[in-house]
């Protein structure tokens, strides 16, 4: 391991790292900033200048899957687990330089080629370079630090899982947030579980994927424990007021100790408390929120104030030791745009008046975890990522912002809306070269687009990136204009403040898993806020996620049936026209739709439903902006 990514199916076109590893700017969080990631106990000592037996690519009739070359190389430089390495021999010579993993099969501690009779045979770039080369590797060698012999059985041991296939335990419902549901696991790679639910279609790929360590999976008898709500067959429920256990359910010894603070019930949450967490919708939002209901062991129950009463299908367990809840007041202080509830403006939102006006009360600041441990992470640092809106996919990331324990994940290629906020001990976020190690295909960022072309460079360095980046406006974060991908890895629905997020259900912050589906290929046109794929050319359908486009000739109230699956298909939700057409919603239906209605249109999913909203409501707004701001404002007062 790691096994050749040609000969499994599912890592082909999986990316290569090796053009932003030769940028002299690259730098990739350590292995040891990850507490669940192999080796991370260990790795601070592996360093530069140590010295590897590795195979020998410079020689004649070399073979991937039989070498018989081998020779020592020292490690120049180590990103995450992937190290640049050079042949002995070569001084300061630079030309036949190599990456590798360093947890790869490929690379071996010094003396391991005598251990099993392979000979160690130079390069043949310089193999008259030296009469003695034995004579000079004993010099090169003498006092030099290598890796520990048994360096590969400890990899072999951290990448063992805790759990089996077939086990049954307790996992957030993706599509009904405020509850659990009975799943089985069903595929371990690299300790992520596939997990699919009980009820599932046998014949269906879909499901779960969630690291082991994730607080979205629970042991058998969790949800009754702390009194949350749960989707189960009746024998397992009966089998949990009895309190017995087959042998396929996941125990509490399985699942790490938690890292709660100590709490006394005096010093809890209260119903109607409010606070600020990030949207579990929306990976990209920190919203006001309200404690709607108090579990047991220190749960919560929260509700995101902008959602659309959903008669508490929206509601979202938290610890209250969770690193994604905060203080009324967080965002303010830390320079973070607050999503307000509905009906208040995001830029002039104040607690004190919405306190006052609600009648409620903040959550006081001792109830929150305030404890910042030393995480090593910093800004412009790359690493591999879980996309949290669709966990099935790994891809590549950079650290955009670090406020303490928590870091802004920002998805390379992709816009500054789809970045995800996570904890610095999330399970979620692993070192560069661990898709390589566990045999996870690891996706591209979107290829550059430039005057509508795709200019086809995946390995695109973060110079490249920022290069094509566009500069950051007041009204919009910044968006990597050129880089509008022309198939993105994923396109998630989002909540109501933000719109798609591509790249985004977090392994500490789970959010529903609502269909997908991939965007078209973008022209000039549409990245300046139009597409030019309208079936009407009199009628001009806005992508609302570009904040920047002319609203003089939108007529939505005079669109058919196709310009109205038009609009809901650049916009992201194209997995939804078929309901929407087979309805023949026209774009004077859209903009009179209710929430129940929409509901309905979606199969009753909870962030499709509120995206789809907000997109009427952004459209709205565009029409007519005086007459839906003075609604707000009305409601505000309500």
């Amino acid at each position: 391991f790691p096994p050749d990514k040609s000969r499994i199916h599912e890592l082909q076109g999986t990316y290569d790292w090796t053009a932003q590893l030769n940028d002299k700017c690259f730098v990739a969080a350590p292995v040891s900033c990850f507490r669940h990631a192999p080796m991370t106990d260990c790795w601070d000592n592996i360093t530069t200048g140590m010295k590897v037996e590795v195979e020998n690519f410079d020689c004649e009739n070399f073979s991937e899957d039989f070498p018989n070359s081998f020779w020592v190389a020292t490690v120049l430089r180590i990103s995450g687990y992937k190290a640049q390495l050079r042949y002995e021999g070569f001084g300061t010579n630079s030309e036949k330089d190599f990456w590798v993993n360093l947890c790869s099969s490929s690379v071996h501690p010094v003396g391991w080629c005598a251990t099993r009779g392979k000979p160690l045979i130079p390069p043949k770039t310089i193999e008259d370079k030296y009469k003695d080369w034995k004579d000079f590797l004993v010099k090169r060698l003498t006092g030099a630090r290598t890796l520990p012999s048994n360096f590969y059985s400890k990899v072999h041991d951290s990448l063992r899982s805790r759990f089996r296939c077939d086990l049954n335990l307790e996992v957030v419902d993706k599509n009904r947030i405020c509850q659990i549901k009975v799943a089985t696991i069903k595929k371990i790679v690299g300790k992520r579980l596939h997990i699919k639910y009980y009820d599932a279609d046998p014949e269906e790929e879909g499901g779960f994927w969630c690291h082991e360590d994730s607080p979205l999976i629970h042991p058998v008898g969790w949800a009754r424990r702390v009194g949350q709500t749960i989707d189960a067959p009746p024998a397992y429920i009966d089998r949990c007021v009895k309190g017995l256990r087959d042998k396929d359910d996941a125990t509490e010894d399985l699942f790490p100790l938690p890292d709660h603070f100590p709490f006394a019930p005096s010093q809890s949450f209260q119903e109607g408390m409010k606070l600020e967490a990030v949207d579990p919708l929306n990976l990209s939002a920190i919203c006001v929120a309200t404690v709607m209901k108090v579990l047991n062991e220190g749960y919560i129950m929260i509700r995101v104030d902008s959602y659309e009463e959903m008669n508490g299908s929206d509601w979202f367990c938290y610890h209250m030791s969770s690193p994604y809840i905060f203080p009324a007041g967080f965002c303010s202080s830390h320079g973070i745009l607050l999503s307000g509830p509905k009906g208040w403006e995001n830029a002039t939102f104040d607690w004190e008046e919405y306190l006052r006006t609600t009648g409620c009360i903040a959550a006081p600041l001792s109830l929150f975890n305030r404890e910042i441990p030393s995480h090593g992470f910093e800004v412009g640092m790359k690493l591999e990522a879980v996309d949290l809106m669709e966990p099935r996919l790994v891809c590549v990331a950079t650290i955009s912002r670090v406020i303490g324990r928590l870091l802004k994940i920002h998805f390379d290629g992709w816009e500054e809306e789809y970045d995800q906020w996570l904890d610095c001990g999330s399970s979620d976020m692993y070192p560069v070269g661990w898709c390589q190690l566990v045999a996870h295909k690891l996706e591209a960022p979107p290829s550059p687009v430039k005057n509508g072309l795709n200019q086809g460079d995946e390995n695109m360095s973060l110079v490249d990136e920022l290069t094509a980046s566009q500069p950051e406006t007041a009204h919009q974060p910044p968006v990597l204009l050129e880089l509008l991908p022309p198939c993105p890895p994923n396109v998630a629905l989002h909540s109501q403040q933000c719109p798609p997020a591509a790249p985004s259900l977090p392994a500490s912050l789970p959010g529903p898993l609502p269909d997908c589906t991939p965007l078209p290929p973008h022209t000039t046109q549409e990245m300046n806020g139009w597409s030019n794929h309208s079936p009407s050319p009199s009628h001009v359908i806005p992508r609302l996620i570009d904040q920047s486009c002319d609203t003089r000739e939108l007529v939505p109230h005079l669109w058919s049936v196709p310009e109205m699956a038009e609009f809901l298909r650049v916009n992201d939700c194209g997995a939804y026209t078929d309901s929407f057409i087979s309805k023949n919603i026209t774009g004077a239906m859209l903009l009179n739709l209710t929430k129940d209605e929409i509901m309905d249109l979606t199969g009753m999913k909870v962030g499709p439903s509120l995206k789809i909203e907000n997109l009427i409501t952004q459209l709205k707004i565009k029409v007519n902006p005086a007459q839906e701001r003075m609604k707000a404002g009305f409601k505000k007062h309500l």
